[in-house]
């Protein structure tokens, strides 16, 4: 097989190539020309709210914040999360049922992330979150580990990721 990139091209579309050579050339490839994404991992050094071997919490300040709720902080959790859908969510749900059809689906898109990027907005969903009061969560606010603890809860606690993707799925 020739090394040069025609004749790799030339070698790829012969059909000679098997399914492990192709894994082999990508291998190759990948240690050549890491993509984007592995780049951004190498690079990246764990977020600083990280507890090692521990998903379900997340460090803020001097404090651990276990992100799974079970009995009766996960009933108040529940409570919290229809309020804050229902005060930030909702409205902008509501809007997509009666949008017209000539509305872009880019358009509610952008409504939405507007809508949900308010910062009180964020406060009361790091309160949901975390099951921690608005001080703290305000003076420990970073946008990332927002986002990553609201990925680890519907993760971890399937019956939150069903009751989310119930409302959210309207949109697909």
């Amino acid at each position: 097989m020739e090394t040069d990139y025609e004749g790799v091209l030339e070698y790829l579309r012969s059909g000679e190539a098997k399914v492990e050579d192709l894994a082999d050339i990508r291998a190759a490839i990948n240690e050549v020309v890491p993509d984007d994404a592995s780049l951004a991992i190498a690079e990246a050094e764990a977020p600083y709210w990280n507890i090692e071997g521990n998903q379900k919490a997340i460090l803020l300040g001097e404090t651990v914040v276990n992100l799974v709720q079970r009995g009766r902080p996960q009933l108040k959790q529940i409570g919290m999360l229809r309020e804050w859908i229902s005060v930030w969510a909702r409205p902008i749900m509501e809007k997509a049922t009666k949008s017209k059809k000539g509305d872009s689906g880019e358009e509610l898109g952008i409504d939405m992330i507007i809508q949900l990027l308010d910062p009180e907005a964020l406060l009361e969903l790091g309160c949901v979150i975390t099951m921690m009061d608005e001080d703290f969560v305000g003076d420990n606010f970073d946008i990332g580990w927002l986002l990553d603890a609201v990925g680890r809860v519907v993760k971890h606690q399937p019956a939150i990721r069903r009751l989310t993707q119930g409302f959210f799925g309207k949109l697909g």
